[in-house]
């Protein structure tokens, strides 16, 4: 009988998990507290290690979108431009997509109905674990249906939290979340553009930046750009309160720029934006009992 594992979070984190303890002769099941899978992309780019990593899981339709032309700009405060290096620009030729292709290509991979050939993974949406109890040869998980607050009780060999920066599977196994994420004063904000910036070739990048806060415009072959804005900021638990707008239109008020107007224009219509504060998980340990928590640079 082949061993359980339950992963918690249905991102590239808990996709990529599934699909490689498939892979060793596990039974993996994915849970998922949204009632649908979160599509929406912001920019990534893959050093050579990470398309080694593609490879390794076996995502043979991946979507790239390197430009085939198209020029970085950096922007200054007078609105003038110049030639500057951008994330393409890295040693290595790193590969440019949206995270919606990364998870579109894994979900091929693991789809319930087998769509890479395979059979496929069980996946339950609005379902998120409540209590885990493990004592090193069997995990105990109660989930609930968040949708009708149904609960019940399951056996797993391995839980795995893949549930983002602040993690469920983390504060149920080792503790609370303020023991191990440190702040570092800053906020992100990353979404989809409709749209290029006025004056501004299709696949052209951008940035804006000074001390303390920039926006960038990453350009892309067949599709519209991405926006990433990062700012510094004391108070992080104040960014959450007020009209998220109006709060990014004061940050940036010194940047007048045609391209920074342009991104902060289309931030009230997207629907895929992410909005947090820049934390860094510190851990003695990542596994306790049967449950582990991955190491990942940010919620996927």
């Amino acid at each position: 009988m082949r061993k359980r594992a339950l992963v918690v979070g249905l991102g590239i984190a808990g996709m990529s998990a599934a699909s490689g303890l498939r892979r060793a002769g596990w039974a993996p099941v994915i849970t998922e507290r949204a009632p649908e899978r979160r599509t929406g992309g912001y920019f990534i780019n893959l050093t050579p290690e990470g398309m080694r990593a593609v490879d390794d899981l076996g995502l043979d339709t991946l979507h790239t979108r390197n430009p085939e032309r198209g020029t970085t700009w950096s922007l200054n405060r007078r609105g003038h431009r110049r030639p500057a290096l951008g994330w393409l620009d890295l040693p290595g030729r790193p590969t440019a997509m949206v995270r919606g292709d990364v998870e579109a290509a894994l979900w091929q991979r693991i789809r319930p109905d087998g769509g890479s050939g395979e059979s496929g993974v069980e996946v339950r949406f609005s379902t998120a674990p409540v209590e885990i109890v493990g004592d090193g040869t069997v995990v105990e998980v109660e989930l609930e249906d968040v949708s009708t607050g149904r609960r019940s009780r399951e056996s797993f060999d391995l839980v795995v939290g893949a549930d983002g920066l602040r993690s469920t599977v983390r504060s149920l196994a080792f503790g609370p979340h303020e023991r191990f994420m440190t702040t570092w004063n800053a906020m992100i904000c990353a979404f989809s553009l409709p749209g290029q910036a006025p004056s501004s070739g299709a696949q052209d990048s951008l940035i804006s930046a000074r001390s303390g806060g920039a926006v960038w415009v990453s350009g892309l072959a067949d599709r519209a750009p991405t926006a990433l804005l990062t700012y510094c900021a004391k108070d992080v638990g104040a960014q959450f309160t007020g009209d998220r707008t109006e709060r990014l239109r004061d940050v940036f008020a010194d940047m007048d720029h045609p391209a920074v107007r342009h991104v902060l224009d289309a931030l009230p219509t997207t629907t895929d934006c992410l909005f947090d504060s820049v934390h860094q998980v510190k851990m003695d340990r990542w596994s306790t009992g049967g449950s582990c928590s991955p190491a990942t640079r940010r919620g996927a």
